[in-house]
Parts: C-alpha cells; sequence; structure tokens
C-alpha cells in the first residue's frame, strides 16, 4: 500500500481474534454459536453392534420418506437410543464430552444438571441427507457418525447462521441481480462441519 506518511495510520491488533495476521489473507466466519468435535476412535466391534442395531431398527424401510431422505429414528419410534447395551458407551463419551465442552465455555458443571432427552438413528444410503431442521427443545445437540473417516466424504452437518454470513447490509444476499455470488465459500447461507 501507498499510505501518505504525515498521516497517523492505526492498524486493527492482529491478536484481536486471536489469529496472528500472516502474509496471505485468512478469512473467519465467526457467529454466535460454539461447535465441539472430536474424533473418538470405538472398539471396531462396538461400533459393528451399533450398525447392526440402527440397520435392524430401520427394517426393510429405506426412507423417511422421500426416496432422498434418510431413515430417522426420531419419526419412527426409535429415539431412546442412549439407553440401548449397544451404544452404552458411546452414551458414556458423549457424556463425558458434554461436560468438557460446557466447561470450556465456562459453565460450572456442578450447577447444571445434564440429561440426555431423545437420541435416534439416521441411516443415510447414498445420495440421502436429512434436511434442514432444528431442536427448539434442546440446549445441546449432538451428532456422531458410525463410518468415515472425518473428511466430509461420508457425509458433513450442514449449519445454518441466523443471519447470511458477510451479507454487509442485511437484505444483500436476496433477491434479482444481488451482489453477492453464490460460488464464494464466505457467502453461503450454510457452514459445513466435516
Amino acid at each position: 500500500l501507498d499510505l501518505p506518511g504525515d498521516l497517523d495510520w492505526t492498524w486493527p491488533d492482529p491478536y484481536r481474534f486471536g489469529v496472528v495476521m500472516k502474509e496471505e489473507l485468512a478469512i473467519d466466519t465467526p457467529f454466535p454459536l460454539a461447535v465441539g468435535r472430536v474424533q473418538l476412535y470405538p472398539d471396531p466391534m462396538d461400533t459393528a453392534r451399533m450398525m447392526q442395531q440402527a440397520l435392524a431398527w430401520r427394517g426393510k424401510a429405506h426412507s423417511n420418506p422421500e426416496e432422498s431422505s434418510a431413515w430417522t429414528g426420531d419419526i419412527n419410534g426409535v429415539w431412546l437410543v442412549h439407553r440401548h447395551p449397544s451404544f452404552r458407551w458411546l452414551t458414556a463419551a458423549v457424556e463425558a464430552h458434554v461436560r468438557a465442552f460446557c466447561e470450556r465455555l465456562g459453565f460450572d458443571p456442578s450447577a447444571v444438571a445434564f440429561q440426555c432427552q431423545r437420541c435416534w438413528p439416521v441411516v443415510s444410503e447414498p445420495g440421502q441427507g436429512v434436511g434442514c431442521h432444528h431442536h427448539p427443545n434442546a440446549h445441546l445437540s449432538c451428532v456422531y457418525y458410525l463410518n468415515g473417516d472425518g473428511s466430509g466424504d461420508a457425509g458433513v452437518l450442514r449449519l445454518y447462521p441466523p443471519h447470511h454470513a458477510n451479507e454487509l447490509v442485511p437484505g444483500m444476499a436476496v433477491g434479482l441481480g444481488h451482489p453477492l455470488g453464490p460460488d464464494s465459500p464466505f457467502n453461503r447461507p450454510w457452514i459445513d462441519i466435516a
């Protein structure tokens, strides 16, 4: 940049958002939601038992009810998975990580009563997914993938923030001829987490 030398230029603190400014431009798209991620390493036999049980619950059904919709236990009467013996280790792991997550956010775990209200399987065939939805009765929601390697090739969690990212002016991202291009990952109305 060619800046006049006689002016007092004040630059933003490079540590303000916890990231040191580097030569290459780095863009973060924060929004008021903390997302915790952990890679669990279950015993392969536990994973096999959970997969077999989820497939047994699904039975001969293939979808929910649209062909592109994955089968979900919550609308098929299977919503107490956390009480099933095949999922015992996963329930214990989720409980431990929920406590750790809340502690890292600053909550005193002795002042909060944690309870798993509902837990259900989703069986998704290639090309199927779960549509946009929300859990209005949940303070925390967890997702665990029984298969995949965490790369996103087997699926991702897609979050829709309440406000369009990087819109600058409310309403700029909608309507005919809007100036935000849909191809930039920083302008999409969702965030994918693998």
